[in-house]
């Protein structure tokens, strides 16, 4: 499902900051895999690149088949809105609207009906056990709930790769185990799932785990 195939990154600036040197991994369909490592080994650049916010400067990164287009193209937007879905650290909700607003608008941007829009978006919310909350503003949920509006959001287009960066690093420990059965419930469904994180809660309960350091894979443990 997710191919990265050599791919690096440098920031140029005073001083070149080598983010990424050759990284090459493989998730699966079905597959959760975390990707650990210090801070500023490279995680996020490397999730901003599969999720064609940045462009590498070598190396191939597809998804489901597709190859990973540059961002600033009606291509890159196409991709990012149907074939990646991101849960952000800071979750980058739109804080006065409602839940279901939030959910509708990765929909309303590919072009879906707003009642069509509506209809998926209320399903979404329900799958999470948030229907009953739809009409609240974001701004009055919890820290879960609102985690679970942004997972929403994510998954409102059927997306077949799903990535999280340090997905509980803002909940508390029943929040953080609720988070991470939603992401790995994820995989159930077919999807590829790759989470950046530095929990060991949530890194022991996946397939796999990466270890990025330095801008390279290396082996974990």
């Amino acid at each position: 499902m997710l191919h990265v195939n050599a791919v690096s990154k440098t920031f140029l600036g005073g001083q070149p900051v080598h983010a990424l040197r050759e990284v090459s991994l493989q998730v699966a369909a079905g597959e959760t895999v975390a990707l650990v490592g210090p801070s500023g080994s490279g995680k996020t650049t490397l999730l901003r690149l599969i999720a064609c916010h940045l462009t590498p400067d070598s190396g191939d990164l597809t998804v489901d088949g597709q190859r990973v287009p540059r961002p600033s193209t009606a291509a890159g937007a196409a991709f990012r809105r149907r074939m990646v879905g991101v849960l952000l650290q800071d979750l980058g909700l739109i804080e006065m609207d409602t839940a279901l607003a939030n959910v509708m608008l990765p929909l309303r941007l590919a072009g879906v009906g707003r009642r069509d829009a509506a209809r998926r978006a209320h399903l979404q919310l329900q799958k999470r056990g948030l229907d009953h909350r739809s009409d609240a503003p974001v701004n009055t949920l919890s820290g879960g709930q609102r985690q679970r509006v942004a997972l929403a959001r994510a998954l409102a287009c059927e997306p077949p790769l799903v990535l999280a960066d340090e997905p509980t690093s803002n909940l508390d420990a029943d929040q953080a185990s609720q988070a991470v059965s939603d992401l790995l419930a994820q995989a159930r469904e077919h999807r590829a799932v790759l989470i950046a994180t530095h929990d060991p809660e949530v890194w022991t309960r996946c397939d796999r785990v990466l270890h990025l350091d330095d801008g390279r894979i290396t082996p974990h443990g």
